[in-house]
């Protein structure tokens, strides 16, 4: 019987108990986001005679959104060139939010592992041309990039990136072929 007792004194105390809407800590939303990658080639002839891309593969790529740089790694199915998923906060109480994409850069690691990206080591393989670039009508997602992405979606946003040039050094890649250097520190 004391068992029993102790058992409905238990239940009701659990029963009463409640929690203050003060005390509701939002969930943050948040919202995976992946790229596909589709490498443009500029026009033979005149100015982009000389380009050409690099024989090396990439490895990761620089994708800077609403000021933030993120690092995923890059990977290959059936020929196509994808990236690993990020993650982007989605402010509280909004079904979607809009990002900004104001650089896309493929990098070769140089088969150096570093934990600071982009290492020193590390070569700028393909980009996606400033919408300021002569080259950006060579592609179909000029930068600065805008999208809008709902809630509880993962979708894949197809990118397309231009070769860099050989026989420059990066500040002149970037500014040759047009690639956003927003983030980008040259020492």
């Amino acid at each position: 019987m004391k068992k029993l007792v102790l058992a409905f004194l238990c239940i009701l105390a659990l029963a009463t108990c409640k929690k203050d809407s003060d005390d509701i800590i939002p969930v943050p939303q948040e919202q995976e986001l992946s790229f596909s990658i589709t490498p443009k080639t500029a026009p033979e002839g005149g100015m982009y005679k000389d380009w050409e891309c690099k024989p090396y593969e990439p490895d990761y790529l620089q994708v800077t959104i609403d000021s933030i740089d993120y690092f995923p790694q890059v990977f290959r199915i059936d020929g196509k060139l994808y990236s690993q998923t990020i993650k982007l906060s989605v402010p509280e109480g909004q079904d979607s939010a809009t990002y900004v994409i104001s650089n896309f850069l493929l990098w070769d690691d140089g088969n150096t592992y570093e934990e600071i990206l982009p290492g020193v080591n590390d070569t700028i393989l393909m980009g996606t041309p400033d919408s300021s670039s002569v080259n950006a009508v060579y592609v179909s997602t000029p930068l600065d990039y805008i999208l809008t992405v709902g809630v509880f979606t993962s979708p894949q946003i197809n990118m397309e990136v231009m070769c860099t040039q050989t026989n420059t050094n990066l500040n002149q890649k970037i500014t040759h072929a047009g690639l956003s250097n927003k983030t980008i520190s040259i020492k």
